[in-house]
């Protein structure tokens, strides 16, 4: 369930990363290279980061509750 949980939010934020984005585009509210810059940072690196620090908050709960 946790992991449903997980995929539903991950999905849902990217559905809103690619609407911004996208809104952004259409709208020619910023340059071009900076476009590119925000996809990159947030689809690219976002999720590592976030991935990384939940994986970490996880092993830490899981070492508490071992002890």
């Amino acid at each position: 369930m946790k992991d449903l949980l997980r995929l539903l939010i991950y999905g849902g934020g990217a559905a809103l990363v690619i609407g911004l984005l996208s809104l952004l585009a259409t709208g020619r509210l910023v340059s071009a290279n900076t476009l590119v810059v925000l996809a990159v940072l947030l689809v690219i690196v976002l999720p590592v980061v976030l991935g990384v620090l939940l994986g970490r908050r996880e092993r830490l709960q899981r070492d508490k509750s071992a002890e």
